[in-house]
């Protein structure tokens, strides 16, 4: 029997929606290396979320618990209120969609730009041997438009930018309309032009009043979304070190603490930018 979360306004006796992703009391171990431990966060629907944390805090596991690739240890994990492990997981991997900057498998190599996107909707890496619609193809054509690619539909996949593959891989992710968007590191690898213009992408997206919600996962304050609204920091050992709104998550004890290394966040024009002491760390 499928397990829901049963939320309720204590002032009405109705119930709340779910949240889209949550973690309750979540721990994980492997290999007895306690990887999470005693994570509770939650991202409302259409929220604008950010895991954020140093390298081996469990920010990839977090992802791969998310999409129901394993499970936790201890606690529980919630999509739209249902329990992971209670229901299909070919039920939860319709409605999330993991955009990353490498994917495990490449594309095929006679691709196009249209046909990476298109593949989205297949749940493949190729479009060979599949027909498409008129109207899947209309689709399509809209989604690159809503990422800048419009005009370069045809062109072979392999000749796009770094950036420009970046996109098209956000706009595969889009073409099947998730309830999530899971931006893992995405913008590893691109030029300070390219980041701008796919975090410009993400900012477009995430003010369309039909937007998936969307979690960011990064270890930089400089890649955040400027719509951002929920934020988890996670220290080095896989625990909470803050939890909430950007305001009060984003400071200069949060981050020091989390990354054990003196770290000054400063806002400015609407972006959160870290500054790490030099002087941090010395050759023993």
């Amino acid at each position: 029997m499928n397990r829901t979360r049963n939320d309720h306004n204590t002032a009405t006796g109705t119930r709340l929606d779910p949240a889209v992703l949550e973690f309750a009391g979540v721990g994980f171990v492997r290999s007895d290396r306690l990887i999470l431990d005693n994570i509770t966060w939650s991202l409302p629907q259409r929220g604008i979320g950010a895991i954020l944390g140093p390298n081996g805090s469990g920010k990839s596991t977090l992802l791969r618990m998310a999409a129901g690739y394993v499970w936790p240890t201890r606690g529980h994990c919630y999509f739209n209120g249902r329990q992971l492990g209670t229901f299909p997981v070919s039920d939860l991997r319709k409605q999330i969609a993991i955009v990353e900057p490498t994917p495990i498998v490449p594309m095929a190599t006679d691709m196009t730009t249209l046909d990476v996107i298109c593949s989205g909707l297949l749940g493949k890496l190729t479009v060979a041997y599949d027909r498409l619609s008129p109207e899947q193809y209309r689709h399509a054509t809209h989604t690159a438009d809503l990422v800048g690619l419009k005009h370069h539909l045809r062109q072979p996949y392999d000749t796009l930018s770094t950036g420009e593959k970046m996109r098209a891989m956000l706009a595969r992710g889009l073409i099947i309309s998730p309830q999530l968007l899971i931006l893992d590191e995405c913008t590893n690898g691109l030029d300070i032009a390219s980041r701008e213009a796919y975090l410009a992408t993400i900012r477009r997206i995430s003010q369309s009043p039909d937007r998936p919600a969307i979690l960011a996962v990064t270890h930089y304050p400089e890649e955040l979304p400027q719509t951002l609204e929920h934020i988890l920091l996670l220290t080095a050992q896989g625990s909470m070190q803050a939890a909430g709104d950007p305001q009060s998550v984003m400071t200069d004890e949060n981050f020091s603490a989390a990354f054990n290394w003196p770290v000054n966040i400063r806002y400015h024009n609407g972006r959160y930018i870290s500054e790490a002491q030099g002087d941090g760390w010395t050759i023993k």
